[in-house]
């Protein structure tokens, strides 16, 4: 809706300049100020949020520059909107959760002490819980903000009041939106708000839209759409412009609904408006469908789900980021804990060297000394280890999470866009496929999104596992176990499985142990070669470093060099003709890694494939 442009932050109260005129202003009066101060500050706020309008990212450095600035001088009001700002910026590209985390940060810092800036901060907050249809929880900021704005002389909350109306709107309760957006509209005229009457306006056509008066809605929006182009509020007239097309649209008017619906799409592009470029995409495939244009409602319905997914991604990325530096700040507090650990033991070790000097010998005092470097390169060897370890974690992590978002941008995106493609042919009612057709072909993709899912929690679900959790493992019954598992399907393979322990003792976790002969022993039965009876040979030694697995089979056997880099990858099939997704190897690769050891593998086609898996010792 028209309300959300900036979520209201001191644009009631912008000039209609032209914008790049005040950028260049604000930019030379910034580089003659003489002096870093708190009106300093104020001029980098007022420049960001003039690039916020039109160029979000290149606010970006303002922004932050402000905010280093405000919070070195205890300068509390700009330190404020400087932050709010910075949750603009992310609003108007709508990264909506990067918006709130800002604003609840600007309140955090004292914004209840300024009345205006808590007033917007409060329809800020209820602008993005509005985007979500939390509309009870937006209401009450709102209501919030408007106490606010009635303890500031002379300002009048219209912008407030508009928004309380269109929550109300978006939840369907009529009536009181008309009479929140009227009661706006007068406040606007008393004291000539341009911008609070463009919204009042554009709320009162949708209402007139839905209640079937379209002249009159079409006659009210075109008064909101002037009045946005007059005070230079882009966003305003784009989502003018949108809903023009949608109101056209309705009465068949295809040429009327194109204009505006390209106005709306080249001006979201022109400042970066990704949030309201994807809804003129989706009102561009309405439109080619309702002009038979099939092939190309199809093209547009694709850039609509590309645009979707690219600000899914952006936002998946960001809280990916926001892990990484999380994981990175747990290793560096950990290592800040070892080195005071470290500190503290240094001092009470010299400590008891001095008493020892008084009574003992120079010998006794070599000897210390040697003990006391020992038992230091022991500490330091494990805190070494300690860092290691943790480096591994978070590599492992970010590993996952790599995964994760190549699962969600290939294996995901296509079966939805099928489901959603095949949906408005489905609503459409189109002659070209049959709804029997429609029904398979949307059950087959949301069987596919079913699977993924499943893949994914199997292998992301499962963490590290204790040391505690160890236990003496009978190896050769465990492969029994596993063996039992199998359907009876499998059973008629009859392999031939031996086990070579020479009473070697062996611990370790043993359902991820399970698992990895599960897997193991499946891709066996998989592959195996029609030609001979199946083998399978599992030998276990140690060695120094730890416990070795070697699991041999006679099957089909692998192209190494076809499969190179990849053969523990997700989603990998290097023979297509068999059953199979391509996950079993990638899970017996995950399980490894989690008992922090390695897996190798050697094969030839026709001969048979041996895996040689490491464990380090507890």
């Amino acid at each position: 809706m028209r309300a959300t442009l900036l979520i209201g932050f001191f644009l009631s109260f912008l000039t209609p300049f032209a914008q790049k005129t005040v950028r260049d202003s604000l930019i030379k009066e910034i580089d003659e100020y003489p002096s870093i101060d708190s009106v300093y500050i104020d001029l980098l706020n007022d420049l960001s949020f003039e690039f916020i309008k039109s160029n979000p990212s290149k606010s970006l450095p303002f922004i932050n520059k402000a905010i280093r600035l405000a919070d070195s001088l205890k300068y509390g009001s700009g330190l404020i909107r400087a932050t709010t700002n910075k949750g603009n910026s992310f609003w108007v590209v709508g990264l909506h959760d990067q918006a709130l985390s800002y604003y609840l940060l600007a309140i955090s810092q004292g914004a209840i002490d300024y009345p205006s800036d808590y007033a917007r901060l409060n329809n800020n907050i209820g602008e993005v819980f509005k985007k979500k249809k939390l509309y009870d929880s937006s209401l009450n900021y709102y209501n919030e903000g408007i106490r606010a704005a009635m303890l500031v002389p002379d300002e009048e909350p219209v912008i407030l009041t508009c928004n309380v109306a269109e929550a109300f709107l978006l939840n369907d309760k009529i009536d009181s939106a008309e009479y929140y957006f009227n009661l706006g509209l007068r406040l606007a005229n008393q004291t000539n708000h341009l911008r609070g009457r463009a919204n009042a306006l554009f709320g009162l056509s949708e209402i007139r839209f839905r209640k079937g008066s379209l002249t009159e809605a079409i006659q009210l929006q075109n008064q909101s759409l002037e009045l946005g182009r007059k005070i230079d509020d882009v966003r305003g007239v784009i989502q003018s412009h949108q809903k023009l097309s949608e109101y056209y649209l309705s009465i068949d008017r295809k040429d009327s609904a194109e204009y505006h619906m390209n106005q709306a799409m080249d001006l979201s592009k022109a400042i970066d408006a990704n949030d309201l470029l994807l809804e003129a995409s989706y009102t561009q495939y309405q439109l080619l469908t309702a002009k038979q244009q099939y092939q190309q409602a199809a093209q547009a319905l694709n850039s609509y789900q590309v645009l979707k997914d690219s600000l899914m991604s952006l936002e998946f990325s960001t809280n990916v980021e926001r892990i990484k530096s999380s994981l990175l700040a747990e290793i560096s507090s950990k290592e800040n804990q070892l080195l005071i650990q470290s500190q503290q033991e240094t001092e009470r070790i010299s400590r008891t060297r001095l008493i020892f000097l008084s009574i003992f010998s120079v010998l006794l005092i070599i000897i210390l000394c040697l003990i006391y470097f020992f038992r230091e390169s022991k500490r330091l060897l494990k805190h070494e280890k300690e860092k290691d370890f943790l480096i591994e974690k978070l590599s492992l992590r970010n590993k996952n999470l790599q995964e994760f978002n190549s699962v969600i941008s290939h294996n995901l995106r296509e079966p939805l866009t099928q489901i959603i493609g095949y949906s408005k042919f489905y609503e459409n009612r189109s002659t070209e496929i049959s709804t029997d057709d429609i029904v398979r072909n949307i059950r087959r993709s949301s069987y596919k999104i079913d699977q993924t899912i499943r893949d994914l929690s199997t292998v992301l679900n499962d963490t590290e596992p204790d040391v505690k959790d160890y236990k003496e493992i009978d190896l050769e019954k465990t492969i029994q176990e596993v063996v039992a598992n199998f359907d009876e399907n499998l059973h008629e393979t009859r392999p031939s499985i031996s086990v070579d322990i020479r009473g070697i003792s062996f611990s370790s976790y043993k359902p991820f142990i399970q698992d990895i002969f599960h897997h193991l022993i499946s891709n066996t039965i998989r592959f195996r070669s029609n030609d001979r009876e199946l083998k399978v040979h599992v030998k276990i030694s140690q060695s120094s470093d730890g416990t070795v697995i070697s699991f041999s089979d006679n099957g089909i056997g692998i192209d190494l060099e076809r499969a190179k880099g990849k053969i523990f990858k997700m989603y990998q099939k290097f023979h297509p003709e068999t059953q199979g997704r391509g996950v079993g190897l990638y899970i017996v690769k995950n399980r490894v890694d989690l008992l922090r050891g390695e897996i190798s593998v050697q094969s030839e086609i026709g001969v048979g494939t041996t895996f040689t898996i490491r464990l380090p010792l507890n």
